[in-house]
């Protein structure tokens, strides 16, 4: 077995996308998220889970109906579940979620600022170099393919 310390700037440095998390890893049904957050957020909760954020880099507030939590780096909050709050950032802040697999970044609210859900980043990664997702294997190894550009082949990056 081969051990690997998760370098959480070289994971932070992958992406560049404001509000959409990126998974890092799993421990039992719970996934660790990275999220670079700019601005304001979208009012939601979940309502079937809490909501847990580490602050990586930067501050950040949590708006909550009845008051606000400020967070700077090295610091944690556990949001309960079903409590309505809104994260907003006045410059961007590098936060480290946690939450079950397949719980929305947008909770019960909806809306233009859902991200796709379970994006790990090597996926973003494999995306912004023109490969396509294809599906985990029958023994759990993830499939990409990278489309050669070709005019019989409609699904090929433009150059």
């Amino acid at each position: 077995m081969s051990y690997r310390a998760i370098n959480l700037g070289q994971k932070l440095a992958a992406f560049s996308e404001h509000y959409a998390p990126r998974v890092v890893a799993e421990m039992n049904d719970y996934q660790f998220k990275l999220v670079k957050l700019l601005g304001e957020f979208t009012w939601h909760s979940h309502s079937d889970t809490d909501e847990v954020f580490i602050v990586v880099h930067g501050r950040m507030r949590i708006e909550f109906r009845d008051g606000t939590l400020e967070l700077g780096a090295g610091e944690m909050f556990v949001v309960p579940k079903g409590v309505e709050h809104k994260p907003i950032a006045e410059q961007e802040c590098h936060v480290m979620l946690v939450k079950p697999r397949g719980v929305v970044n947008t909770g019960d609210a909806g809306g233009a600022l859902t991200a796709q859900n379970d994006i790990w980043i090597l996926t973003a990664i494999m995306s912004q170099l023109g490969f396509i997702y294809v599906r985990p294997n029958n023994l759990g190894v993830v499939v990409y393919v990278r489309p050669t550009v070709s005019a019989r082949n409609p699904l090929a990056p433009d150059r």
